[in-house]
Formats: structure tokens, C-alpha cells, sequence
């Protein structure tokens, strides 16, 4: 590829090099440095007997064959020193031209060199499988259906200053989502009252006032345990519990 450029040097300077002996031995020394950095830049045994390859830089390579011309060019007109102007002019164009011509063939190799473009298109095995959100329901379900020992512990209980009786559901009785549940007590006094129904968290869902002897509700959509408690501004008359299934 190096010596192939030089031949569209003009012939007077190439016919100068052939025929001045300095200037043929200066020429073939430095030819015999590239042909020994072509040689190292090709295939060598590696580490494990495996084959790498070692390529000189395209710039580098450059450089050389513009050394060589320059070179060539010095020589020739150290020797001619009367020369024309227009043929100093005809000899650096058409060394630009040889310049020129080696730059497209490197810039080729270097592109036929590049691998070949990612996609980005994963392969089937390097696909994310679906992520289920099943296992994190289930245990959303089952944290809703533990119990609070505080409220477990009061259970069934009452106070004998308000006797409680006829008390419905009853404890642990079970009910369908948004199905209308109706409790209902019988109380000695009919005192103002509340009945609160918490979840299992303990937070309040529904607090109502009752002048009555029972309430009725269907806000208790979400699946879980539930308490619910009969009260007065001063203490606690009746806890039970019931739970909501799916």
C-alpha cells in the first residue's frame, strides 16, 4: 500500500531517486522501516497460543508515507535547485493528491473494520420475566386478618354498669364485602353512645352516635378483621369482632 502511493509521484522526481545513489539509499533504508512495521502489525502469537492482532494507527501510517514523499521531494530538489515554480506547484499537488488518495483508504479499512451495530433488541433469554404482584397480595390479605392483643383481650366483655345483652353478630361471625351488617344490644339505659368499628390496625373506620338499640352499615368493603365496640364518653360497654372475606 506505502510503495503503491509513491508511484503517483511525478516521473522526474522518482527518475532523480532511481538514478542519485544517496538518494536511493536514504529512500530504501526508510522503506525497510515500514516494511518492518507492516510486518509487526500483522498476526502474533499471544499468550496461550492464541493469535492477536496488532494495527498501527491509521494516522501514524500516514505520517510514513508522507515522510517517504517528502523525502523523495528534498532530495530532488535539493539536487535541482533551478527549477520553475510551476513545477514546484504541479509536484506538491500531485503529492496532496497521493496524500489524499491514502486518507480514503484508511478511512475505508477503519470502516470496514467496525462491528456490526447493537439493536438493542435483547435476546429472548436476557428478557425480564413478568413480575407478579400475587405474592404481595396475598400477604396484603393475610396482614389484614391479624389480630390486635390489645382488642383480642377484651373480647366478649361488658361493664356492670351498663348491662349489655342481646348483642349481634356475634363474635368472629363472618360477612361478604359491602353486604349490609346490622348490630344490634340491648342496654338497661338508654344513655347517648357510640359504636365504633375499627380494623385490625386499630384504626377507626366508622364512629357513629346512637340513641337507639342498633346500627347498620355496608361501608366495610376491604377483606379483613374488624372490632367493633359499644362506648360512652366515659368507658368502654362491649367489644366483639367480626371479619370480611373476599
Amino acid at each position: 500500500m506505502l510503495s503503491g502511493k509513491l508511484d503517483n509521484l511525478p516521473n522526474t522526481v522518482l527518475d532523480h531517486v532511481e538514478s542519485c545513489e544517496m538518494c536511493h539509499a536514504e529512500i530504501v533504508e526508510l522503506f525497510s522501516i515500514l516494511s518492518q512495521i507492516e510486518t509487526q502489525s500483522q498476526s502474533v502469537s499471544g499468550d496461550g497460543g492464541k493469535s492477536r492482532i496488532i494495527n498501527l494507527k491509521p494516522i501514524y501510517r500516514l505520517a510514513l508515507v508522507a515522510a517517504v514523499t517528502a523525502l523523495a521531494i528534498f532530495f530532488y530538489f535539493r539536487d535541482n535547485p533551478n527549477l520553475q515554480h510551476q513545477s514546484v506547484q504541479e509536484i506538491a499537488a500531485d503529492t496532496s493528491s497521493a496524500a489524499n488518495d491514502n486518507t480514503l483508504e484508511i478511512a475505508e479499512e477503519n470502516t470496514s473494520q467496525k462491528p456490526a451495530p447493537n439493536t438493542g433488541n435483547p435476546l429472548p433469554d436476557q428478557e425480564n420475566p413478568p413480575i407478579s404482584n400475587e405474592p404481595e397480595q396475598d400477604q396484603l390479605y393475610a396482614a389484614n386478618f391479624s389480630p390486635s392483643d390489645d382488642y383480642e383481650a377484651l373480647i366478649g366483655t361488658t361493664v356492670r354498669s351498663a348491662a349489655v345483652t342481646d348483642i349481634a353478630p356475634k363474635a368472629g361471625s363472618h360477612f361478604n364485602r359491602q353486604e349490609i351488617i346490622t348490630f344490634s344490644w340491648d342496654l338497661e339505659k338508654s344513655d347517648l353512645f357510640y359504636v365504633t368499628i375499627l380494623n385490625n390496625r386499630e384504626e377507626i373506620i366508622i364512629r357513629q352516635e346512637i340513641n337507639g338499640s342498633e346500627f347498620s352499615t355496608s361501608k366495610l368493603t376491604t377483606p379483613g378483621l374488624y372490632y367493633w365496640k359499644l362506648e360512652n364518653d366515659a368507658e368502654i360497654l362491649y367489644v366483639g369482632k367480626i371479619l370480611i372475606d373476599q
